[in-house]
């Protein structure tokens, strides 16, 4: 049904654009019979309108359609005797074959002009959607700067406010059951016990909202601090091997570089039941690459990208949101019984 109303469609304008190039040639004749009739004028002169007209809305087609229909025209009305299309002398042929001159060099001129046209439309287009995809691209990275910049503040208050304030606490509760108060008392020596429990944990929320390290030593450094330390708490070894240099990275690449590792360490944690996971950091002067692979039980990349899409994997939408925020890419690549892999790459001289 799609298909035959298609048809219809091609048909009704293919009809409509000859049907214009042949009224357009005969409103051009009776024109030209009219002028011919109170003084004389060029014969093809109206003609030549018709053409450019039927070339500019119809094409190649309807203009050789009227160029023909109008020389038929002409040769019937205005030539000697009228009503005759026979051809007497050279002479008469002149005026024919300037028409036919005309009448070709003004379609291939319309037909350069509507091509550089629609190649021009068509560039437009595509410097708009980049022009769209750069403003996305700068407000992600103005989204991720606020982010990061929110979760430095409340690190900082978590680790230098609220760790100072519950250490105070601390001492004033151990000069409770210093040697010259007398007996310890439980209560006390138990909320100690729970005061430590609550900067341990204040600290750990402080790191994960935004180690010091990364901004202080770098990528490299806080990566090989978080991967190790997941290590230890979800029991599987670690390798990380760095080739970043001594220098600093853009804040962008840094910090999504961190967080991609630590949401890949994450998800390997929670589903990869791996035994070994390697970090791999690479450098050079146009891009930065990394790389989390581990030898779990590995996954269905394009199941897990189906879920991802209908916002269920959040942690791999978080990786991609992340590596597109920073001007990067991300590849994920994985099989079920053989592991997964994960690898980002950041250019640092992106449009900015």
């Amino acid at each position: 049904m799609i298909g035959s109303h298609e048809r219809w469609s091609r048909l009704w304008s293919s009809a409509a654009r000859y049907g214009l190039a042949v009224v357009a040639t005969l409103i051009a004749f009776a024109i030209t019979v009219a002028i011919n009739r109170q003084w004389p004028a060029p014969i093809f002169l109206v003609f030549v309108l018709a053409v450019a007209l039927s070339a500019w809305y119809g094409g190649r087609g309807p203009s050789v359609l009227a160029a023909a229909l109008a020389i038929a025209l002409a040769k019937f009305e205005f030539k000697d005797p009228p009503g005759s299309l026979r051809i007497k002398s050279f002479g008469d042929l002149i005026p024919f074959v300037v028409f036919l001159v005309v009448g070709l060099v003004i379609s291939l001129t319309i037909e350069a002009l509507l091509r550089a046209r629609a190649l021009a439309e068509l560039r437009a287009a595509e410097i708009e959607r980049m022009n769209e995809g750069l403003r996305h691209v700068l407000v992600s990275r103005r989204l991720l700067t606020a982010e990061e910049t929110e979760r430095r503040r409340i690190a900082r208050v978590l680790h230098e406010d609220v760790g100072q304030l519950l250490t105070a606490v601390r001492l004033n509760l151990q000069r409770l059951i210093s040697p010259d108060r007398g007996a310890e008392d439980p209560v006390v020596r138990d909320s100690i016990g729970l005061i430590d429990e609550t900067v341990t944990r204040v600290r750990e929320l402080s790191g994960e909202l935004r180690p010091a390290l990364l901004d202080d030593l770098g990528l490299g450094e806080a990566v090989e601090w978080y991967a190790n330390r997941q290590a230890g708490r979800a029991g599987y070894s670690v390798v990380v091997e760095q080739g970043l240099g001594k220098g600093r990275l853009p804040e962008r690449v840094e910090t999504a570089g961190f967080r991609i590792v630590q949401q890949a360490l994450t998800n390997i944690a929670r589903h990869a039941q791996a035994k070994k996971v390697q970090i791999v950091l690479r450098h050079d002067s146009r891009s930065v690459e990394l790389a989390v692979i581990d030898d779990g039980i590995g996954f269905d990349v394009g199941d897990a990208r189906m879920r991802a899409h209908a916002g269920e994997s959040l942690g791999l939408v978080h990786m991609m949101e992340l590596a597109y925020m920073a001007g990067g890419i991300i590849v994920m690549t994985s099989a079920k019984g053989s592991g997964s892999t994960v690898r980002a790459s950041f250019p640092l001289n992106p449009v900015a």
